[in-house]
């Protein structure tokens, strides 16, 4: 699960328009108290019992059972949190660093600063590691073409806190190299993470909210996805999905345990983006930065959308130890292109093809 959720943040990226979020009204979060000065919501309380504040200008790519920001769209210095329950394998803070210790070292080099030091978060004792994990990365060479392997390191803090019977796991990443253009990253926005530690705070029951008002022009069987406030579609999911995001980009996936995906995003249409062909070269350029890619041959199929004339593509990203497969249906209208990218594991493509379809036999403008 953690790396078709690395997968669906890279496409995100890609797709992302400048995100846009809105705040509590009073400056009061749901349960009644203060959202600290210069910060907003992060997590979603109607899915996870704690609060994560991070400041204004973070930008948030998932809130689901699991919450993960950024701080820039030119920094992916991140903060995520997810939880799981206590059972006869983790059961205590020792069990859980053992465990979680054994999976970084699967796909990294790990050096380890600090291990299981004391750390108080919400008034609860929790513990705190710090470490620098080295990794292969594709980069593409824009003098020669193609793509060559480099390697990034890394600097991480993660804090176990067990509450009720459950282990919360925040971690903070960030670039930590100076050979590399950017540095360290870590270090410059640890300020920021001390202060969403220091504002973190659990919660005694969930807050539904406006999200889940129930849209009665949905199509049987399906509920509204999309910010209608915000973007000028309409995009339904079935109803078993879970929507993540609801704002300048709109994302959803199948359950907690199935994370395949939808994603709609937007681009304005320019001088060198004018038609499909001129679109999907660049769109290629961007994710062959991230990832390596195998297309469909045709690359690019007829199809409709909503009565526009649109194409489809189909294509495989390939990690270390898995492999995607992406659908993706680009419309251009109104001065921009419309991107809808289904990404899933190999094995489960197939499953999901039938609701994928309904999804963009529904979609529609507004």
């Amino acid at each position: 699960m953690k790396k078709i959720i690395s997968l669906i943040l890279i496409v995100s990226f890609l797709l992302a328009p400048s995100i846009l979020l809105t705040s509590c009204s009073d400056n009061l979060a749901p349960d009644g108290q203060a959202i600290p000065k210069d910060m907003k919501i992060a997590s979603n309380t109607a899915l996870v019992d704690y609060l994560l504040f991070v400041p204004e200008s973070w930008l948030i790519d998932m809130q689901t059972s699991t919450t993960l920001v950024h701080a820039s769209e030119s920094d992916l210095s991140s903060v995520q949190i997810k939880s799981e329950k206590l059972n006869d394998t983790v059961k205590d803070y020792d069990s859980w660093w053992a465990e979680y210790k054994s999976g970084i070292e699967k796909i990294g080099t790990v050096k380890y600063l600090s291990q299981l030091e004391n750390k108080v978060v919400n008034g609860i004792s929790a513990r705190k590691s710090v470490y620098e994990i080295t990794m292969d990365k594709l980069v593409l060479d824009t003098e020669k073409g193609g793509t060559t392997i480099e390697k990034f390191t890394y600097k991480c803090m993660v804090i176990g806190i067990i509450r009720n019977g459950s282990m919360y796991v925040f971690l903070y990443t960030s670039l930590n190299d100076t050979t590399k253009e950017n540095g360290d990253l870590y270090t410059a926005n640890m300020s920021s993470v001390d202060k969403i530690i220091d504002n973190f705070r659990f919660t005694d029951k969930l807050y539904p909210g406006e999200d889940y008002i129930v849209d009665e022009e949905a199509p049987e069987g399906m509920k509204i996805a999309s910010n209608y406030d915000i973007v000028d579609y309409l995009l339904y999911v079935p109803e078993g999905w879970i929507v993540d995001i609801r704002n300048g980009l709109t994302m959803a996936h199948v359950s907690e345990s199935d994370m395949s995906s939808i994603q709609v995003g937007q681009w304005n249409l320019t001088a060198s983006t004018k038609n499909y062909e001129k679109w999907w070269e660049e769109y290629k350029k961007q994710i062959g930065l991230v990832a390596k890619v195998e297309y469909s041959d045709p690359e690019l199929v007829d199809t409709k959308v909503f009565g526009f004339d649109s194409k489809k593509a189909e294509y495989t990203i390939t990690t270390d130890t898995q492999t995607y497969k992406c659908m993706l249906t680009a419309t251009m209208a109104r001065g921009s292109v419309y991107v809808i990218v289904y990404t899933s594991t190999v094995d489960n493509y197939d499953t999901h093809l039938s609701d994928v379809n309904k999804i963009i036999e529904n979609f529609k403008f507004n």
